[in-house]
Order: C-alpha cells, then sequence, then structure tokens
C-alpha cells in the first residue's frame, strides 16, 4: 500500500482541537529538607510540579546560569536529557507521588560534556535527531544525537551578545518550517552581576533572541520579557522551551515562569506569569505540548458467518495498535496496525482498514444474513475512508493475522490536536467446500494527533 498522507478534506475540520495543557518539565532545585541531588521535574503551567531525583547525583554547578534540559519525543519511551553544568544524563522520568524527594529517576545513560565549559542551554529536534547546546562561552553547537548520551558536534557558532556581562541562559526549537526557514531556535539571554563570588542575576535583563536552524547565530527577532503583571519584576532567564502547538514561548527567571504569545516574524504578547515553587528551574524543556498525543480503543468486536451452518472460527482478541512512535505532528513513521487477528486453517483472509477523518465514529448495528448483528463504527459520509491493507507474511492460525499501514503525519502546526476514528475489518473465505465466510470487525480506535 502507498504511504498515506492525510486528505485535504480534513483539513475543514482542524478547529482548535487542545485536549491538554502543556506540560513542562526541568532540571531543577527541588528544595527537599535532605538534599543528595538535584531533580527532574513537570509541572503543568500554573499547577504544582513533581519531580523525582536524579540518581547518580548531579550537583548544580556554582554558577547559577548553567544547567540544561530537553524532552526527546524520538526515544521509545520518550525520556529527559537534563545537564548540571558539567555532565550530561537521560532519565525515564518517574512521578514522585507524595514525596518525590524519595524518589530516584530512572537513569537511562550518562555522559560529560566534552568541552572546557558549562552547558548552559539544550533543546532536542526529536524528528531529525538534532540536539542544539549552547555553553557559557555563549557558543552554540549543532550537533547529531547517534544514540541516548552519544552526541557528534557537526557545526558551532559564537553568539552576539547584546552587551558585557550577558549570558545565553537556554535555548528552544520550533519544528515547524517559517519562511525559509526549516524551524527556529529560540535563544534566551540574560545579565549576570559577575563581580560578586557568585553570579547574580540582574533583573530585567532577559531577552529572547529568534533564529533560523539554519543559522543559529545570526537573530532575525528580539523580544525584550517584560515584568510580569502586575508589577513583578522578571529575573534573569535561566531556561526556555517552545510549545509549537499553541505557539507560546516559556521562559524562566528560575522561580517564575512567563508564557509568551509569539507570531513569525516577531510578534508578540505576554499572556501569564506563574510560580514556579517549590522548585527552582535551572533548565526547562516541553514535555508534552497542549496538544497531546492519544491513541485509545473503545467498542467491542463483532463478527458474522454464512452460510449459517458454517463451522465458526475460535474466538480472537481481534486488536487494534500502532506503531513508529507516538501520533506527533511530523511522526513520518506512524503507522496504524492490529494483532491476533483471526486466521482459521482452511481459510484465506483480507484485512481493511476504515477511517472516519472527521472523528465520527458511532455503533451502527447491521444485521447480516444468518440474523447475526455486527457494529459499524467510522460513519459512512464525506469523511469516510477505507482501503485493503497487506497482512503479515507469517501468520500462524487461529489468532496470528497482523497487518499494519503507513500513516505519516504531516509535519504542520494545523494537525496539532486533530482527532480521527476508524476501525479494522477481517474477511476470512473457506477455501474448502462447502465455501463460506466469516466478517470480523475490531473495536473502534481513535487517534489525537499531539505537538
Amino acid at each position: 500500500m502507498k504511504r498515506l498522507l492525510f486528505p485535504a478534506a480534513a483539513l475543514l475540520l482542524l478547529a482548535a482541537l487542545l485536549p491538554a495543557q502543556t506540560v513542562i518539565m526541568g532540571f531543577c532545585d527541588p528544595q527537599c529538607p535532605v538534599q543528595p541531588s538535584a531533580a527532574v521535574a513537570s509541572q503543568k503551567i500554573c499547577g504544582k510540579p513533581d519531580w523525582c531525583m536524579t540518581n547518580p547525583p548531579m550537583i548544580h554547578a556554582a554558577t547559577p546560569y548553567t544547567g540544561a534540559a530537553t524532552w526527546d519525543q524520538g526515544l521509545s519511551p520518550e525520556a529527559a536529557w537534563v545537564s548540571d553544568g558539567s555532565n550530561i544524563h537521560v532519565y525515564n522520568t518517574v512521578a514522585g507521588g507524595a514525596n518525590p524527594c524519595k524518589v530516584p529517576c530512572r537513569l537511562l545513560c550518562q555522559t560529560t560534556w566534552p568541552i572546557k565549559s558549562y552547558v548552559t542551554g539544550m533543546a532536542m529536534d526529536s524528528q531529525n535527531r538534532i540536539l542544539y547546546i549552547s555553553d557559557s562561552t555563549n557558543t552554540i553547537y549543532t550537533t547529531l544525537v547517534t544514540a541516548p548520551c552519544k552526541f557528534q558536534i557537526r557545526t558551532s557558532c559564537p553568539f552576539p551578545l547584546p552587551g558585557r556581562d550577558y549570558f545565553v541562559t537556554g535555548l528552544a526549537h520550533d519544528q515547524f518550517p517559517h519562511g525559509n526557514h526549516p524551524g527556529l531556535l529560540f535563544i534566551a539571554v540574560s545579565r549576570w552581576n559577575l563581580s560578586t563570588p557568585v553570579p547574580t542575576p540582574i533583573p530585567a535583563s532577559t531577552i529572547i533572541f529568534v533564529s533560523s536552524t539554519n543559522s543559529p547565530c545570526n537573530p532575525f527577532c528580539k523580544i525584550a520579557v517584560p515584568s510580569c503583571p502586575p508589577v513583578i519584576t522578571f529575573g534573569a532567564a535561566t531556561g526556555i522551551t517552545f510549545d509549537d502547538c499553541t505557539g507560546h514561548i516559556l521562559v524562566t527567571d528560575s522561580k517564575l515562569t512567563g508564557v509568551i504569545a509569539y507570531k513569525y516574524p516577531c510578534s508578540h504578547k505576554f499572556v501569564q506569569c506563574c510560580s514556579a515553587q517549590p522548585v527552582t528551574w535551572y533548565g526547562l524543556g516541553l514535555q508534552r505540548s497542549a496538544a497531546a498525543p492519544g491513541f485509545s480503543v473503545s467498542g467491542q468486536s463483532t463478527r458474522a458467518r454464512f452460510p449459517c451452518n458454517l463451522q465458526f472460527p475460535q474466538s480472537c482478541a481481534f486488536t487494534p495498535g500502532y506503531s513508529g512512535g507516538e501520533p506527533h505532528v511530523g511522526n513520518a513513521n506512524f503507522k496504524l496496525n492490529f494483532s491476533k487477528g483471526p486466521n482459521p486453517s482452511a481459510f484465506t483472509h483480507a484485512a481493511m482498514i476504515m477511517i472516519n477523518w472527521g472523528n465520527r465514529c458511532k455503533a451502527q448495528t447491521l444485521v447480516m444474513p444468518c440474523k447475526e448483528k455486527i457494529i459499524l463504527y467510522p460513519l459512512l459520509d464525506s469523511f469516510y475512508w477505507a482501503a485493503l491493507v497487506p497482512t503479515g507474511l507469517v501468520a500462524a492460525p487461529p489468532c496470528g493475522l497482523t497487518a499494519a499501514t503507513p500513516m505519516p503525519i504531516p509535519n504542520n502546526p494545523v494537525f496539532c490536536g486533530y482527532r480521527f476514528c476508524g476501525q479494522w475489518a477481517v474477511l476470512n473465505v473457506q477455501t474448502m467446500l462447502p465455501a463460506g465466510w466469516v466478517l470480523t470487525l475490531s473495536q473502534q480506535f481513535t487517534v489525537t494527533i499531539g505537538g
């Protein structure tokens, strides 16, 4: 079957379907009573953060603008890259529950930053496996990720600072193309007083620059971060991330998180400001866009036969599913599949996928020739689509049938939050006399495309 792109008709349905609130994650000081290490936290904007402790311990460097975090959607399961300035670890995060101070994160790997400087920012392009890194020399590195904790530096450039004592303190990535830019990089810059034993932040000094990922050190947009309403001064930035689907920049001065609506090339509006307590952020990443990906199964599987005296094959746990990563915008590897499909001996088989691109699925009971009832879910309207799908070459009877169909998701923000639904059907035809057939319909599946 050919690779399937979403039909143009679906674009008519793409209202602002944002089923969940943005979830940020970051490297932080959790302010635990006994604090052996820093933590990796997650937080809904203006919500209560949850965290797990880094293990082995990551101790934040003495310079407060160092440290970084970013989220990797390309790993399975997804994971957090974090840096304390000198080291880089990748963690599968764990919800801390009632006492997150006692819960360790699951370490996937660890490495040391190979340059004599401190990491100050990281931003992951999960689809293209590009990790952008900034350091205390205000250099921005473009690296190719070959495995967790393994990256190769491809290019580097010195970022032009607005004045003395300014540092690049965070990076964020926008995966969507804009104009001639394949993607955007947001660079947080802030000013620090270096005359004190430990550098201290200078309030109201945060500036966000926007560059093309093709040329990170040539910004075309400059945004001065204002005070939080009504009069709370926003400090020097320590981290930044970006929600592609909402177009929101999220920036922190370690204690506050500011939300700025951004529109290419340089329109912006301050939206809100929230406390980060009880954590202190040293780096931010986007764990989940406001448009969250999802796959769910509901309803029931039904089947019918003809002729009525045909011996009914063994019942199978006919299960819709997916592969190739979660249904994120831009995921060209996403596939819909099923497993444990009916494949009785002496029967041939054919599989079909049925989809309603308008998310219009409703149980429709059909009475078959032998008075057996089957349930069809996708409504047969102008958004209905169906296609035969090749099945697995190895299909052990009676329940070993599998099939998969590519469903590449376009890299376009208009698909953020888009939802559609469907169902699988398998027709088994008896090859020996007396001839007959069995039709099996799966449960309904619903796909929500996330950012």
